[in-house]
């Protein structure tokens, strides 16, 4: 699971820092990954009777926020490239209080076997999930005058982000598998990004 994540975001440079000029930024509420990711069993069991067999697996992978931290910020400075007025004589400054970052990897795996006097019978089902729950991006922001100081305009934004839920098929590698839905979350929280910088260049 570190892996396939690291993979997709390294591809990306996604902890490449972001030139922040004109704004000021503050992340010491969000919580810190080290590297791009971290993946650790929420569960991990199995258990063998006579004619049948359980097992469950639950991974938890937790991305680091500062992707899309950098995320928010690079919409934000692309937005304001192209309206830049709205800069004139002002100071942003911008804390983040939440970016969702984990989604979980299920299997389960179920036997049951019955020998019989000349033949054997075995059935088996297996059930592999990822998902997500829904979550919410926060930040605050301060608008100062910059000469002054003096406070023009504050507030506190908040863009949904929806949950998602994939199942793999029967004919589908597990690596395979993995790979499409961190391509699917991470472009899930990136939309969220964007639609959360939109608003606050709204509110400048």
């Amino acid at each position: 699971m570190t892996k396939i994540v690291t993979d997709h975001y390294a591809k990306k440079e996604a902890l490449k820092p972001v030139n922040v000029d004109n704004l000021k930024i503050n992340t010491d509420l969000i919580r810190s990954v080290p590297g791009y990711c971290r993946s650790s069993y929420q569960r991990f069991y199995t258990v063998p009777l006579l004619v049948y067999f359980f097992s469950r697996e639950i991974i938890r992978c937790q991305v680091n926020p500062n992707i899309y931290v950098n995320a928010t910020n690079k919409e934000i400075n692309k937005l304001l490239e192209s309206n830049k007025e709205k800069l004139d004589n002002k100071q942003i400054e911008i804390a983040y209080t939440s970016i969702p970052n984990s989604f979980n990897h299920s299997y389960k795996h179920q036997v049951v076997s019955l020998q019989f006097l000349f033949f054997g019978f075995t059935f088996y089902t297996n059930k592999n999930e990822t998902y997500s729950p829904i979550g919410f991006i926060k930040l605050n922001y301060v608008v100062r005058d910059k000469t002054t100081q003096s406070i023009i305009k504050q507030g506190e934004l908040t863009e949904q982000i929806a949950n998602l839920y994939t199942l793999k098929n029967s004919y589908e590698s597990r690596k395979k598998f993995v790979e499409d839905f961190v391509n699917l979350y991470d472009i899930n929280t990136t939309n969220a990004c964007q639609l959360i910088a939109q608003n606050l260049v709204n509110q400048l």
